[in-house]
């Protein structure tokens, strides 16, 4: 936040507005009167509540719909590099057989099988 403000990304005003929203809700449902304790999980009941097989389920669902085809019509978007786009992630579908169809047809492997190579 300090270097969005330092460049220019960040108004104060914007800043101000949100660590009051931020604020207002903690208040809102009192996080400010609640121990610490009442709030947060000892950490290994935590990981393994997070690492629970129906949470693991719901990762995976979400990370397959998540995906985006992207089709370069305008032919001078790509290419797009993990250096310049932090939360892009590209994957080539060539190696795939039936390529990106068969992939989200689900009798084909999701996904999120592909991602564990990287």
């Amino acid at each position: 936040m300090k270097e969005g403000l330092e460049n220019g990304l960040l108004t104060e005003e914007r800043l101000h507005d949100a660590i009051r929203r931020t604020l207002g809700l903690k208040a809102k449902i009192g996080l400010h009167n609640t121990p610490r304790e009442e709030i947060m999980l000892p950490k290994e009941e935590a990981l393994s509540r997070i690492a629970s097989e129906a949470n693991t389920e719901v990762v995976r669902e979400v990370a397959d719909k998540a995906i985006t085809l992207v089709k370069d019509k305008q032919k001078d978007l790509f290419p797009v590099t993990p250096e310049c786009y932090k939360r892009i992630l590209l994957l080539p579908i060539s190696g795939i057989k039936g390529g990106f169809g068969a992939m989200i047809a689900g009798n084909k492997p999701k996904a999120h099988d592909h991602l564990k190579d990287y």
